[in-house]
Parts: structure tokens; sequence; C-alpha cells
């Protein structure tokens, strides 16, 4: 196993090795640390590690694998998790300064789904500032940058999921996505990255995202990888049942009409990445799909979208028992017929209740200044 990148495979073949007893999680998760401590000084993939409970949760991994039965699909894996979402005992700070003292007393459901799935937790992966950037680059931590082309960024949001899995320091990764978090990074790392389809899985944060844009998914190094990432996120724990997206991966799809964009207009199309287009739709033709070209998408640009994340951040709601204040009414503002304002009520006098410790007796009364003759 490479030090410095130990997870160039796929996350089922390293399971299915664990369960082989071929190699402990203790094993794997500390060459993950090793691998952090290593390249993410100059990659900016983790904002947090949680090494200490990570270890623990490894053998803790190791002792269900030695005892058998039924067990978790990725057990003893090593993951991270997005910091927007909910990791008990660590931060959740979304990349931003507003957050920088957020602790999470809970785990969110993504969290819990993935331990459910037999991960183990090492830490969270960096993301854009309230998840709203296509890049990283917050005041945590260096710049998030692509371990493919160290001088480009890693994409965004879901940007410290894909570099930390296109460096090799995890095997795969939770991310989100709402216009691109998780298909950006996965198009600029070279990874397989899976935006499901609205209902597909859980929108935890349904107050918040009214218009059910933003989802969870998988930036894997496969397909199957990350169909087998859908499943946990789904809750599916067992290995492979009948109805789940792993198991659709053996049966041939239906005939389907696609449709390919090559055009944008926000930016040209680099020839690279046309090419590539070209060539997948050539694959899907062959496979007997209609695949035709589209007109390009509708013209809204970066002004016209960060309206819209912004007003998603703004329905963040405040505890229920704490109203946010709206403002005083001026006199002049106020109805002819209003009822007088009532005083302030008079606070209850404050009784000494504390007692003293022996040895420190009260104080006598400061003595004045005596006036000068």
């Amino acid at each position: 196993m490479d030090g410095s990148a130990p997870f160039e495979t796929t996350a089922l073949e390293l399971a299915a090795r664990l369960r082989r007893r071929e190699i402990s999680s203790v094993e794997l998760t500390r060459a993950a640390f090793a691998a952090i401590a290593e390249r993410d000084p100059s990659l900016g993939a983790f904002v947090e590690l949680d090494e200490r409970r990570a270890l623990r949760a490894a053998a803790h991994a190791d002792e269900r694998l030695r005892r058998g039965g039924t067990l978790p699909l990725f057990l003893g894996v090593p993951t991270a998790i997005k910091d927007h979402e909910h990791v008990r005992f660590l931060h959740t700070r979304v990349g931003s300064r507003a957050l920088a003292w957020v602790v999470s007393p809970i785990d969110g459901k993504v969290t819990r789904r993935c331990r459910d799935g037999g991960f183990v937790i090492v830490g969270k992966t960096s993301c854009s500032e309230l998840t709203i950037l296509p890049f990283v680059d917050t005041e945590f931590g260096i710049t998030t940058r692509n371990p493919c082309a160290p001088e480009f960024y890693a994409g965004g949001s879901s940007g410290g999921a894909a570099a930390a899995v296109a460096a090799g320091l995890l095997p795969i990764a939770p991310g989100s996505d709402g216009a691109g978090s998780i298909r950006l990074p996965a198009s600029f790392c070279g990874l397989v990255g899976v935006k499901p389809s609205r209902g597909a899985l859980f929108n935890e944060h349904h107050r918040v995202d009214v218009a059910d844009i933003g989802v969870i998914g998988p930036l894997a190094r496969t397909v199957r990888d990350a169909a087998a990432m859908m499943d946990v996120l789904d809750g599916r724990l067992d290995v492979m049942p009948q109805g789940t997206f792993s198991s659709a991966l053996d049966r041939p799809p239906q005939k389907l009409r696609i449709r390919v964009g090559l055009v944008s207009r926000l930016t040209a199309v680099n020839p690279e990445v046309e090419a590539a287009v070209r060539r997948a739709a050539g694959c899907l033709t062959s496979l007997g799909h209609h695949v035709e070209e589209g007109p390009p998408p509708p013209d809204i640009g970066v002004d016209e979208f960060l309206p819209i994340m912004g007003r998603l951040m703004a329905n963040v709601p405040l505890p229920p028992d704490k109203p946010l204040a709206g403002p005083v009414p001026l006199p002049s503002e106020r109805p002819a017929d209003a009822p007088a304002a009532k005083p302030p009520e008079k606070p209850a006098e404050a009784k000494a209740n504390v007692p003293l410790p022996p040895d420190k007796p009260l104080a006598s009364p400061v003595p004045q200044p005596r006036p000068k003759p």
C-alpha cells in the first residue's frame, strides 16, 4: 500500500479485503491519517480530523469483522463528511467564519447513515462558504487544490471530498449538490459524481431548501462504488438486495432518450471536454439509446444564481422559542388608539445567597479620600 496515496483502489475492493481479513481497519485508518499528514498541507482537502475517535471506531470494526455474521457493506472503510453536515464533537463551519465556533453535539443524518453502513469517519472535508461557490477558498486552511493539476481548483462546493478521493487519501466520500457541487468537482478531478434525481435520496434541509434543489450523493472512483454509497445513504444496509442502486447496474437499461449540451452561456467549453462528451454520446448511441444535441441551458448567470442561494440561506430558521424581534415603532408611527407602552418591570433584587469562603471575610467599605485643607 502506497503511503502517500493508500486508496488508489475502489471502496468495494477494500471492503472485500477487510472481510477476507487481508488487512485491518486500523491499518487502513492509520494509513489514511499518514497520507493526509503528508499531502493535505498542500492540498487543502480537510478542515478537521478526529484521529482518536476514528482509530477507536476502526478497532471496533475489526472486532466485528472477527466475529463475522451479517455486516454492513463498508465496515471498516475510512471516509469523511463534508463540512456542512453535522458530526458529533466536530465543528460545523460550512466554510464560514460566522460559524467558526459551532460544534455539533449530534450526528446529522448523512453521518448516521455512513456510520450505519460501516464507514470509519476520519474528519471533515472542506466546502465553499455556505456551499454556494464552485470552488473552495475560505479562511479555514488553504485553497482546496486539484490533485490532478495542483495549480487549479478542485471545484466546489464539495471540493474537499473530491480532492481527498482523487488524491487517494480516501477511497470514497459523500458530498451534496444543488447546482453542480458534486458534478463540478467530480469532473475537475476525474471522478464519478452523481446528483440523484429529486426524491431518490433524502433531503435533510427542506426547511431551508424549499425548492428541493439540494441533494446528497457520492464522489467515487467507479460507478459501482457510487451506487453502493447511494445505497448506504438511502439506508439499505444489506450487501446486494433487489431493488437497490447497486443491483440496477446488473440489469440492462431500457432504451433511453438522452440530450447532451455542448454550449454554455457562462463560458467557452474546453475542446477536450467537448471531445469527451462526444465520445460518451457515441458510446450511448452504440448501446442503442437515442442521443441528440440540445440547446444551451437558460441564460442564467452568476448574478442571477447567487441571490437564489442567498434566499435559501436566509430560510435558516431561528430556534422556535427565540422569535426575531421586529423593529420598535417610533412614537409618531403608533396608531392613536394604541395602548401606551408599559414601563419595564423593575428586576427583583439579587439575593446574596453565595457564601464567602471562611478565610475571605467581607472587605470593609473603601475609605473615601479626605478633603484637602
